[in-house]
């Protein structure tokens, strides 16, 4: 019993002093959920306002010309593959107790990302221009989220912008597909789901493509420009009159153009956006 005691010891020793270190896993963020896929640096390092909690993978692909608002921007393209939130046919989810009633459930997909930076400052500015305009000619109700394409989430202090549009496919279904964040530009294309061998006759299963890039990037992504986490929410009628304070406090980093002949005036609050 001693001697098994002291072999131990020794190897425990000899491992220690010896041995080759063992390779380190993937940093994560210590102040957030999930993997920070920046930390991997090189290539990644474009990833730093991102956030993906338990995505399956994410791989760089390499540099990409993408078209953003009529124009075309180099980007880092990323292939990201994660499960996503889709609505299917009863019989999928109830083994046929339920066939004609609609049920969720997860299945796989492959997603492409585009990230680019928006040095001139020329994306940001049009999403900007577009979400004023759009506050300037509507007042929705406070509790009414807004039929508008762009959108802004204000945080503490930070902001992010997004484009969420109908698909052509399913005009019903409505999709982030374009952020700006930080100074950069986040483009998502949904490329195909990955449905597995368990299906007999793939043509004949139906997917809405837009629901699946709606959960992906709605659901499942986080944007963090510096040190605050949000996720891309649709604006509410609420939010106008806070829109307008910080936007023309500056808040948003320029103060829109005006038109002689807005026809709605915003009603602007006088105190410090910071007291909030």
């Amino acid at each position: 019993m001693k001697f098994r005691s002291f072999v131990f010891v020794a190897f425990v020793l000899v491992s220690t002093c010896t041995g080759k270190a063992q390779p380190q896993q993937e940093q994560q963020s210590p102040k957030f959920k999930g993997p920070d896929h920046s930390l991997r640096g090189g290539e990644y390092a474009i990833l730093n306002n991102i956030l993906w909690p338990g995505v399956r993978s994410v791989e760089y692909a390499g540099k990409a010309e993408v078209e953003v608002y009529g124009n075309i921007y180099e980007a880092s393209k990323f292939i990201v593959r994660d499960f996503v939130r889709v609505t299917v046919s009863g019989a999928e989810c109830y083994n046929d107790s339920a066939p004609f009633q609609p049920c969720g459930t997860s299945k796989g997909a492959q997603i492409e990302v585009y990230v680019g930076r928006d040095e001139s400052n020329e994306i940001h500015d049009l999403m900007l221009q577009r979400i004023y305009d759009f506050w300037t000619a509507n007042k929705p109700g406070k509790g009414k989220k807004v039929d508008a394409e762009e959108h802004l989430n204000y945080k503490d202090g930070e902001y992010i912008m997004f484009q969420s549009t109908r698909g052509q496919e399913t005009p019903r279904t409505h999709a982030k597909r374009l952020v700006w964040v930080d100074g950069k530009f986040i483009k998502f294309r949904f490329v195909e789901f990955d449905l597995g061998p368990t299906y007999n006759d793939v043509a004949n299963i139906k997917l809405d493509a837009d629901e699946g890039l709606e959960s992906f990037v709605g659901m499942g992504t986080y944007l963090r420009p510096r040190a605050i986490r949000i996720q891309p929410k649709l604006m509410k009628g609420a939010f106008r009159d806070e829109f307008f304070r910080l936007y023309l406090s500056g808040a948003f980093g320029r103060v829109p153009r005006t038109k002689p002949n807005e026809g709605v005036r915003p009603n602007i609050s006088r105190h410090d956006p910071s007291a909030r």
